[in-house]
């Protein structure tokens, strides 16, 4: 089965409300995977693009800000115990990413209350605030932390330059994501 399949049924399930909790359990459990496997081992990385926050926020948007925090919070956990690169832990990393999946899925709920579609405008502005804070604001600080203080203009630097590749393409595939959602089950417009 192809990942677009996959989505595909994710959304079926969450846009009728036919998914029970088990199924709802199994799907974060392949977000937390995906996560994990984009993060710790795949580690698809093109200078400062990377593709682990992806999932966070796509499982927020699909499930709500509640399951997104859980996403983040037990993928960054799991994924330090599994690989920890020799990092030392730091608490707010786990915080950073819980409400990488909890901001965007919060600035859509009214839209999934009403099953509407966000415009891509507005599902680019969820997703900007959400990395706006936590890739531009809090990782720069908590790295400063664990590395100095001078090293926190070089990673709010790095972090603003990123999310101006990120926040675009995230928002896109995303877009696309929920546009193919819709069209396949047309009582969700």
């Amino acid at each position: 089965m192809s990942f677009d399949s996959h989505c595909s049924l994710i959304a079926v399930h969450c846009s009728m409300k036919m998914f029970t909790a088990t199924q709802k359990t199994v799907y974060l459990g392949l977000f937390i995977a995906i996560t994990i496997i984009l993060a710790r081992y795949v580690n698809i990385q093109v200078k400062i693009v990377t593709f682990h926050g992806f999932p966070i926020i796509l499982s927020g948007i699909i499930f709500g800000p509640v399951s997104g925090a859980i996403v983040g919070s037990l993928s960054d956990i799991l994924g330090y115990f599994l690989n920890s690169f020799g990092k030392p832990y730091h608490p707010g990393f786990t915080l950073t990413s819980a409400l990488t999946g909890f901001i965007p899925a919060l600035f859509l709920l009214p839209f999934n209350k009403d099953m509407k579609m966000p415009s891509f405008w507005y599902l680019t502005c969820a997703i900007f605030t959400g990395q706006f804070v936590t890739k531009i604001i809090l990782m720069p600080y908590f790295y400063s932390q664990l590395a100095g203080k001078n090293f926190l203009f070089i990673k709010m630097l790095e972090g603003s330059v990123s999310q101006l590749i990120h926040v675009p393409l995230y928002a896109f595939i995303i877009y696309k994501i929920l546009k193919a959602f819709r069209l396949r089950n047309p009582e969700g417009n």
